[in-house]
């Protein structure tokens, strides 16, 4: 198969993402708004007839350029009308390690080579509150919900975005250890997306007090848990899972699905399910061709 690579500014971009919006595989990660806003340097293998296509997050450092999967981005990978086949993933992520020479990337199906599967959690939300409720885990209602509503919380739901991220950023930058370049990328995209209803805050007050917010973002098909913040006051108020029942009350019989971003961590792993989400696993591929002593900055 004759696989061409593309930087940016030598794709249609109205084709593009046409093509992405049409593919079976599709992810907001992967239309060129998203790839404009984490990864500006971004590239595309697409192959002859331009019937599968695979987005590149291309970075540079030390003058070798490489890729790496970008923040906010939880995957990317193959994109067609059709199903990928195992043999056309494998020309696709050969084509790229000849071109690129080390890679740390998150792909959205599993590759014959050795890969890392990840998780994530998604709910469907095509039936109405109650049948979607009745598939939560009776531990979240009883120890979460029903004590909820006896802290007397408000469900908000005006924007509110440039406080979604800056609660994210002050609550968790310890563990994110994400520079200020990222937040200013995220809330940019936010308020952009948000002119045209792609994106939506909702925020779970206590006497006008901010117990827990989120930033999601949406399309035709998905809601994004892009960031969820919670203060200490909202843990012990379960304002977290009020918040997400509250959306997904206001969402059911939607027909969307509500994609919870992952996780790879036990603990958020498990609060997810008790809503009834599923598991939608993706995959993480690495190689590493770099020779000596370039080899050694990545390992």
């Amino acid at each position: 198969m004759e696989i061409h690579f593309f930087k940016r500014e030598q794709l249609n971009i109205r084709q593009w993402d046409a093509f992405i919006r049409k593919s079976i595989q599709y992810r907001i990660y992967a239309s060129s708004i998203w790839l404009d806003a984490f990864s500006p340097g971004w590239g595309a293998l697409i192959n002859k007839d331009y019937s599968a296509v695979m987005p590149l997050t291309i970075k540079k450092k030390y003058g070798i350029s490489y890729l790496a999967q970008p923040r906010f981005t939880q995957q990317l990978g193959f994109y067609s009308g059709m199903p990928v086949t195992d043999a056309i993933k494998d020309e696709f992520i050969e084509s790229a390690r000849e071109r690129f020479p080390f890679a740390e990337i998150n792909i959205n199906e599993a590759p014959a080579q050795p890969s890392q599967q990840k998780k994530n959690y998604t709910l469907a939300l095509d039936k109405n509150y109650a049948l979607i409720r009745a598939s939560y885990y009776k531990s979240l209602i009883n120890n979460s919900l029903k004590p909820a509503l006896k802290q007397q919380l408000t469900y908000c739901t005006e924007p509110n975005i440039h406080e979604a991220v800056n609660t994210y950023r002050q609550l968790y930058r310890g563990k994110m250890g994400l520079d200020n370049k990222c937040y200013s990328q995220l809330t940019q995209l936010a308020v952009q997306m948000f002119a045209t209803g792609n994106c939506f805050t909702r925020q779970v007050n206590r006497n006008n007090e901010l117990l827990a917010i989120s930033l999601f973002f949406r399309d035709e098909q998905r809601i994004y848990n892009i960031c969820s913040a919670t203060t200490a006051a909202g843990r012990k108020a379960n304002a977290n899972p009020f918040l997400y029942d509250r959306l997904i009350q206001e969402f059911a019989a939607s027909g969307l699905i509500l994609d919870f971003e992952g996780s790879n961590i036990a603990g958020i792993e498990a609060f997810y399910k008790k809503f009834g989400a599923t598991l939608e696993p993706y995959y993480f591929i690495k190689w590493n061709r770099l020779k000596w002593p370039y080899r050694v900055f990545k390992k």
